[in-house]
Formats: structure tokens, C-alpha cells, sequence
């Protein structure tokens, strides 16, 4: 949004209206260098943003979204670490920087990182890395599967392709690598 710029804060031209005593219209003649942008319903929070969160016409304030929104997020953040056993979960976002090595730091120690690459209409390629008990990798990169070793130091996990260079490493460079780490959270605390 843009606030409005004026030349003369404030500055109003009043006209009487014709045939009513003490009435007047109101005109902004604050002769503004940006017009800036309307405060309307529109620009505020539009119908369709409000049903998608959940809210009525008869609730659909800024202030009730922003509530709304809050209030799904802490209610997922709860799913998420009850689903998980007393894990925490954290997502992962990345892009490859080449090599057949990388490394991830997160905020707790990581007990199973789940890393993917989304390529076109194909989800390739996948890797399962559990630091403290191996790691599982499937990917269709090299003509089938990968291999890596991996290890961790504190909050840190490191992995390594011994065969397929990049690709299998999931850091090829450019691609975005998608996934979720499942941080222990007693460790954390």
C-alpha cells in the first residue's frame, strides 16, 4: 500500500448544497503528488480472501483475519508436534550449490530428514536420512540408486554421494530441494 502525499495536508474545499441551510459537500483539494492507495474493502480484505480463511461477511474485519490466520497456524504447529510423537517438525527449503556433498544446520539435532526434488510432473529425486541409524536413499538419478553416507554434529547433518556426483547428493546447482526435518525436541530445550 501507498500513503497519499499532499501538497496541503488537510486542505478541503467546503460548497453549500443548493436549497439545504448548514449543509455542505467536502472536497479534497490537498493537491497530492501520489494519490496513494484507496482504503476500500477491496484493498483491504477481499471476499474471497475472507472465506478461504474462514470468516462471514458479518466477521470480516483486518483485524479478525489476522486472528483467523494466527490461530490456524499455532493449531498446525500443534497437529504437527503431536502427529509426530514429540518430534518437531521443520521444513526445509534449499538450492543446490554443486558438489557431491551437503550440509544442513537446523535448530534442534535432526532425527530423520526427508529431502525431494521437484522436477516437472516428477517427484525425483528422494532421499530418507536417518543420521543416527543410516540412511535409506532412493532416487533415479545414476540409473537408479545412490548411495550416501551420512553424519551429524549437534544440529548439523552433513550427507555425502559416493556414486551419481550432484544430482545424487540432491545439490545440484540452481535446483530447489524441498522437504521436512524431524528435530528431537528434548534435545532442543
Amino acid at each position: 500500500m501507498k500513503d497519499r502525499i499532499p501538497t496541503y495536508p488537510g486542505r478541503v474545499r467546503l460548497t453549500p448544497v443548493s436549497g439545504q441551510t448548514d449543509v455542505y459537500d467536502l472536497e479534497r483539494v490537498d493537491e497530492p503528488t501520489e494519490a496513494g492507495t484507496p482504503l476500500n474493502k477491496a484493498n483491504l480484505l477481499t471476499d474471497a480472501t475472507a472465506t478461504a480463511i474462514g470468516l462471514t461477511a458479518a466477521n470480516a474485519t483486518v483485524n479478525n483475519a489476522l486472528a483467523a490466520t494466527w490461530a490456524k497456524a499455532v493449531a498446525a504447529k500443534t497437529a504437527a508436534e503431536v502427529f509426530t510423537g514429540g518430534l518437531y517438525v521443520e521444513p526445509i527449503e534449499y538450492k543446490g550449490t554443486s558438489g557431491s556433498s551437503k550440509s544442513l544446520e537446523f535448530s534442534a539435532p535432526p532425527k530423520v530428514v526427508i529431502i525431494f526434488d521437484i522436477s516437472g510432473a516428477s517427484y525425483a529425486p528422494l532421499a530418507l536420512i536417518t543420521p543416527s541409524g543410516g540412511v535409506e536413499f532412493i532416487s533415479n538419478a545414476s540409473n537408479g540408486n545412490a548411495r550416501l553416507s551420512a553424519s551429524r554434529n549437534g544440529n548439523t547433518l552433513t550427507w555425502e554421494a559416493t556414486t551419481g556426483g550432484a544430482s545424487a547428493a540432491m545439490n545440484t546447482p540452481g535446483t530447489t530441494y524441498y522437504g521436512l526435518a524431524f528435530l528431537d525436541k528434548e534435545a532442543e530445550a
